[in-house]
């Protein structure tokens, strides 16, 4: 883990969390943290990009004794995110994946809340922290890009054009039509390093 200096420099200066997925990333923490730190088990709710998957309760519970198990390392909770509600464009859909998302909360809290009372269930994504009225079973809230919105959440369904806090006009500078791409005038100097 090439950051661990900065982990634990982190760690000696603030109270940290770290999300992990996997028994080879705590094994690296268990060798070489110095400080306390939090535990956070990645779940994945259905995205299939990161995490545990929410079925595999083995793999989540094992994780988790790890963590306990060891000086430096308390268990925080557990992170789910329905990443893929950015794929879908109706509420319906968002909903769907929001109450799909729900329902891996529950089966954790059911499955964890006996042998780890207090732990965290943290959600969050930007079309159903949008959308969605209803979040039973969440300790936490994650959305995302929620309070600044941008034009791919606009074309979800999460916002209003009006609700999108920035905006950058960048002219074209070259059209590609052939790879259905085009060169803006916009890079990193205009959008993060002034």
């Amino acid at each position: 883990m090439h950051e661990m200096e900065q982990v634990k420099a982190l760690a000696n200066q603030i109270t940290l969390g770290l999300t992990v997925e996997n028994p080879e990333a705590l094994q690296v923490l268990a060798e070489q943290l110095e400080k306390p730190v939090r535990i956070w088990v990645k779940v994945d709710a259905g995205y299939h990009r990161t995490g545990v998957p929410v079925q595999d309760l083995e793999m989540i519970r094992s994780l988790l004794r790890t963590a306990q198990a060891h000086e430096h390392m308390t268990p925080a909770g557990v992170i789910i995110h329905g990443g893929h509600s950015y794929d879908v464009h109706t509420h319906e859909a968002i909903e769907a994946i929001h109450l799909a998302t729900l329902g891996g909360i529950a089966l954790l809290r059911q499955a964890l809340s006996v042998e780890f009372p207090g732990l965290e269930y943290s959600l969050g994504d930007t079309p159903a922290c949008s959308t969605q009225n209803h979040f039973a079973g969440a300790t936490e809230m994650r959305p995302g890009n929620f309070i600044f919105y941008d034009v791919m959440q606009h074309y979800i369904g999460s916002n209003a054009l009006d609700q999108i806090s920035v905006c950058m006009a960048c002219p074209v500078v070259a059209k590609h039509p052939e790879r259905n791409q085009v060169v803006v005038y916009g890079g990193g100097v205009h959008f993060s390093k002034d």
